[in-house]
């Protein structure tokens, strides 16, 4: 006899008809490899470019992408409350698509198992236009329901009467912006008609703020700094374990950092994937960020910590003291209080000792609101990783 039970035969024999994976310990081994036969699912396809059928992508059934990595239809049992580690067959609907993520615009096929319910059935979403409330002064939150014609009318006549005043101001006062610029150009090509430069995008605010500094200082808009060999690695709201660009090459090489002992800071006001396993999860208040980075510098250079080799060497600190107007400039404005006294690596760094001199813990934590304990042991872990690289 193939079967052990006339239980284990129905569960096998249903899931059979349903199309589903048939596992080990539904059947003995001989009946196993018969009705894997009959099966579509297999360990051993044919062909790596699997595509389903177009007639079945409105209802198709497929594994659990986790039981695929775990070993596929060699499974034991079908998962049930008692038999958690069983098989999971999933009904999914395939829907043709282009991802976007990048530029590249890729084509792609989504395969549907929950399609945002949380987002499209949330009894607080938003579903039609929103204006505020007369007599209600801007920030108090106060919105009553319009039309779509009357939004895109007031929409389209404050715009029209702002461009028409011709004035630079005017023409900085509107701004269209969109998430990936899927459209090759054609929409800040019709801003540009208009005579602005108004057109605002993913790029705009996100990656062209990480190519930009890369750019200038490494001639490279998309570096691959060396992850692996690192002693401390700080992000600066970039979440290697949760975004795709930039990221998505680099998450393994911190992970093999990390097992050789390096540390993980993530500065972040939400406490993303990478934060909850950062050794130190620093969570300035928005925009503070770069009072951080200052209370650092200020750290470094009072306390005689600076890698002055490495400045002297990879900063342009020459064509900084040569720029005598501009220094003068700093005179004026009170960022420095004389002149530098001449125009040597050692006047630059005394020169900038007294430019950050300003930026000290206490000012720190008062812009920030991270508490001076956490700003104290992110020092200390660029210390210690300067002294492990050096």
């Amino acid at each position: 006899m193939y079967l052990q039970s006339r239980r284990t035969f129905l569960k096998g024999a249903a899931f059979t008809v349903a199309g589903a994976t048939i596992a080990k310990g539904v059947f003995t081994t001989d009946a196993l490899a018969e009705s894997v036969t009959e099966s579509k699912f297999t360990n051993t396809p044919d062909t790596l470019s699997f595509y389903p059928p177009m007639e079945e992508w409105s209802d198709f059934k497929e594994l659990d992408g986790n039981d695929w990595k775990r070993g596929g239809i060699n499974r034991k049992g079908v998962r049930s409350e008692s038999n958690p580690d069983g098989i999971e067959v999933n009904d999914y609907m395939i829907i043709p698509t282009a991802c976007s993520n990048c530029e590249a615009s890729c084509g792609i096929t989504a395969w549907v198992e929950y399609a945002v319910q949380s987002q499209m059935y949330d009894p607080d979403r938003i579903a039609f236009p929103l204006k505020r409330a007369a007599g209600s002064a801007r920030g108090e939150g106060k919105w009553v329901r319009t039309t779509w014609d009357e939004a895109m009318t007031t929409i389209g006549k404050k715009m029209a009467d702002t461009i028409e005043k011709g004035d630079e101001l005017s023409k900085k006062s509107v701004m269209f912006h969109t998430g990936r610029p899927n459209e090759n150009g054609f929409v800040p090509a019709i801003w540009h008609t208009l005579g602005l430069d108004s057109y605002n995008s993913h790029t705009n605010i996100c990656s062209a703020n990480g190519r930009t500094p890369t750019m200038q200082w490494a001639n490279d808009d998309r570096t691959s700094p060396d992850w692996a060999n690192a002693k401390l690695i700080f992000l600066n709201s970039s979440h290697a374990a949760d975004a795709g660009h930039y990221f998505a090459q680099s998450a393994a090489f911190i992970a093999d950092a990390r097992q050789k002992g390096a540390k993980l800071v993530v500065m972040d006001p939400r406490l993303s994937n990478s934060a909850g396993m950062a050794d130190l999860w620093i969570a300035a208040w928005p925009g503070t960020e770069a009072a951080i980075y200052l209370y650092l510098v200020q750290r470094m250079l009072s306390e005689n910590k600076v890698n002055k080799a490495f400045v002297k060497k990879w900063l342009n600190w020459e064509v900084m003291l040569d720029n005598k107007a501009y220094l003068e400039f700093m005179v004026l404005k009170g960022y420095i209080s004389k002149m530098p006294a001449g125009d040597k690596f050692e006047d630059f760094i005394a020169m900038l000792t007294e430019l950050y001199a300003p930026y000290t813990l206490d000012y720190a934590v008062k812009e920030t609101h991270v508490p001076a304990y956490k700003l104290e042991e992110l020092y200390d872990m660029f210390i210690w990783a300067g002294t492990a690289i050096s």
